[in-house]
């Protein structure tokens, strides 16, 4: 079904927000806890029945190994019982995921559940926090929404208990509260426009370099990396602002994964802003855990170098993927090593912002390519200074040309877009920072932006970060 369909958008959505907000009428919290949940399920057995039960049971088996526990428990075993429902949520991830990356065979007759990724870290969360005690007495139908709740269940943010179960619980958000609805309509329209509008534009030029190696020149594939760079920023961060705007119209808040990452002075920085759930999940749950910073200066890299690791695999089955990790891993370490030195901070902050983005770019490189082999050689065309051309069908992939007047100037019109883009990216702020949400609402072209990407909506391909 996903966000971007014509039965999520005028049927499930507006027919769950009636419902949901009736039953706020006659203070039945319950109730709309109940129907947020149905339209999660309904939601999620879009993508298919036996992935649905498989979540389902998945789901139920971890909610009854975490009531083993609670406080008030007696259950004698708990650290083999954690230690196995730990083990037991990996293997289903390497099952749907990482089956052919071990075994070399495809796993023929069997759907990976959308969203695995995402919804295996969630759970690992959840027994992780009841292991520690800071989990309260929580029911299967409130658990189950933590898990499977609509807006999030597919690409995250990586939730934790705190973050949703006492909003679920919190009857004073049963009402219609207008702030919400325009915050969350805002939300919603810029990720669609994100995803819809802009995103298209900018994979045209990715495909370009990524799909055909042998056109690539050194300015070309510069320009193509730089156009996925900005794609997948788009796409990944689209589908976040969708899922923060329809949070907000049931009046719940899940947390910000995006923050401007492009402006980032460092990677270690670009970590703080970019996918900013995984990188607490990874903190909080494995480098921490680990010893963090407090065993000394070989161990603290060690840590770092494991998450990265880890944060490479989790992203794909793939040895491209892996090297990802340990790209972001050494650079991460390099930085703590040089970045307190006085020559560096004193760098004025938009050469590091540079300097961070190439970098970040360089590592994306990865990402896109189907392989090392394939990487590596577009890498290596990045300093080939022996072509320098520039293939005019480059321009023409930016699916610019419906305009006269621009499609005579393409060679002009792509660079400006570049630079428009990027400066909004880097000099602007984002949609999350506005304190006061009456100045910054415009109906009306809030609503020609929504109109004109929901027509756009019969062309839309998946999200890029689905397959991750």
């Amino acid at each position: 079904m996903g966000f971007l369909s014509y039965k999520t958008l005028l049927v499930l959505l507006p027919v769950s927000l009636v419902l949901f907000y009736t039953a706020g009428r006659f203070e039945k919290r319950k109730l709309q806890k109940l129907i947020i949940l149905a339209a999660s399920l309904v939601f999620y057995y879009s993508y298919g029945k036996i992935p649905f039960f498989t979540i389902l049971a998945a789901t139920g088996v971890n909610y009854l190994l975490s009531r083993s526990f609670l406080p008030d428990s007696r259950f004698p075993l708990k650290k083999p019982v954690f230690a196995f429902s730990i083990i037991l949520n990996v293997l289903l991830l390497a099952l749907f995921k990482y089956y052919t990356f071990f075994t070399g065979k495809e796993l023929t007759g069997i759907i990976a559940p959308a969203g695995i990724s995402y919804i295996v870290f969630t759970q690992i969360a959840w027994l992780t926090d009841s292991f520690r005690g800071e989990t309260i007495n929580t029911s299967f139908p409130d658990y189950l929404n933590f898990i499977l709740f609509f807006p999030k269940v597919l690409l995250g943010p990586i939730e934790t208990h705190k973050d949703l179960i006492p909003a679920l619980n919190d009857d004073k958000k049963s009402r219609i509260d207008y702030e919400n609805m325009c915050r969350g309509l805002l939300l919603f329209t810029a990720g669609m426009a994100k995803k819809l509008l802009l995103e298209p534009v900018f994979a045209g030029g990715a495909d370009f370099g990524f799909n055909s190696p042998d056109l690539l020149t050194l300015p070309v594939a510069w320009a193509s990396s730089f156009a996925y760079t900005i794609q997948l920023y788009l796409d990944f961060s689209g589908y976040c602002d969708m899922a923060a705007g329809l949070a907000l119209f049931f009046n719940l808040d899940i947390i910000q994964n995006f923050n401007s990452p492009y402006k980032a002075v460092s990677v270690n920085d670009f970590w703080k802003r970019w996918h900013i759930s995984l990188t607490s999940f990874l903190r909080k749950y494995i480098y921490f855990p680990l010893g963090g910073s407090k065993k000394g200066t070989v161990r603290t890299y060690v840590n770092i170098m494991i998450i990265y690791l880890i944060s490479g695999f989790w992203h794909g089955a793939g040895l491209n993927f892996i090297f990802w990790g340990a790209y972001h891993g050494i650079l991460c370490v390099l930085e703590r090593i040089f970045l307190k030195k006085k020559e560096y901070t004193g760098v004025h902050k938009l050469f590091r912002i540079a300097l961070t983005f190439v970098l970040v770019n360089t590592g994306w490189i990865f990402f896109r390519a189907e392989d090392l082999k394939s990487a590596f050689y577009f890498i290596g065309k990045l300093f080939d200074i022996r072509s320098l051309s520039i293939d005019p069908v480059f321009y023409s992939s930016f699916t610019l040309d419906n305009v006269a007047f621009v499609s005579k100037h393409l060679n002009l019109a792509v660079p400006f877009l570049y630079f428009c883009t990027l400066a909004a990216l880097i000099f602007t702020g984002n949609l999350y920072e506005i304190k006061n949400i009456k100045k910054a609402y415009n109906p009306l072209l809030i609503a020609l932006v929504f109109v004109f990407s929901f027509l756009c909506m019969s062309g839309v391909s998946s999200f890029i970060y689905f397959k991750f």
